[in-house]
């Protein structure tokens, strides 16, 4: 269980994490992707499909358990409609490149819209996961915000979940973040990013508990109008506590965005 004081050093060493990134240079889910900043909103960009698939050495969820200490292959589908503006609908799984068992399926609706000075936006996530928790299907909604007119990406989250047969507390989770982005070469970008998050039954029968996470990753716009990207990561997560132990994971994800 951490602490008041556990926390104060958990924000101080985020507020550090921001400080060492140049302001000057022009990565909800629960166990989905390593922990980012969340996207910007839909906005007025055209109907769509957002697809990637990576492969991680290992399934590292950001609050400090690992569901698969193995290779698995994730692969994510997010679908956005013009006529229901900042609307879309996520589909996602993970699987045991091994063997291709299926793990983990997530299916989420987010709403989000973009204001003067920030980005926010509202989800509904309906989980099943085949791991080591309390229970294999939970629903999650959440509310997120982050900054878009700072050098820095400053994001602020809230998530909530249960299980649909309310047999098990409500866990909550609240996310601090860090992040910026680095335009390297001309389609070659550069990303570095931080988070820190205090926990409560949050998918593990657990009171409260806290993870900060780092990472860096580098993408390659190969054709230059975001139809195929290429990227590599690597992050870094620290327990605040005794709950688990410090872990790092690195993957490779191709992706990118058909518009229609």
């Amino acid at each position: 269980m951490v602490g008041n004081k556990t926390k104060g050093i958990a924000l101080a060493g985020l507020a550090a994490l921001a400080s060492c990134v140049s302001p000057n240079s022009g990565l909800e889910r629960i166990t989905q992707e390593p922990s980012k900043t969340p996207a910007p909103a839909n906005g007025s960009k055209p109907s769509g499909l957002d697809y990637s698939a990576t492969i991680r050495d290992k399934y590292l969820a950001r609050i400090g358990v690992i569901f698969a200490d193995e290779p698995v292959i994730q692969t994510s589908i997010t679908y956005s409609n013009d006529f229901f503006n900042g609307l879309s609908i996520n589909y996602f799984e993970n699987r045991l490149l091994g063997n291709g068992e299926l793990t983990e399926t997530d299916l989420t609706l987010r709403y989000g819209a973009s204001q003067k000075d920030f980005n926010w936006s509202v989800k509904a996530d309906y989980v099943f996961l085949d791991a080591f928790t309390p229970f294999r299907d939970a629903l999650e909604v959440g509310v997120s915000a982050t900054t878009r007119n700072l050098p820095l990406t400053i994001g602020g989250q809230f998530n909530a979940i249960t299980s649909p047969d309310n047999t098990r507390e409500v866990g909550t989770e609240s996310i601090l973040s860090a992040r910026k982005d680095f335009q390297l070469f001309d389609r070659l970008t550069a990303n570095v990013w931080g988070d820190v998050h205090f926990n409560n039954q949050y998918f593990i029968d657990s009171d409260e508990f806290s993870v900060a996470n780092a990472g860096a990753g580098i993408n390659w716009n190969v054709f230059g109008n975001g139809l195929l990207n290429v990227s590599v990561d690597a992050q870094k997560q620290y327990t605040l506590g005794d709950e688990f132990e410090n872990q790092e994971v690195i993957g490779a994800s191709i992706g990118g965005t058909l518009k229609f």
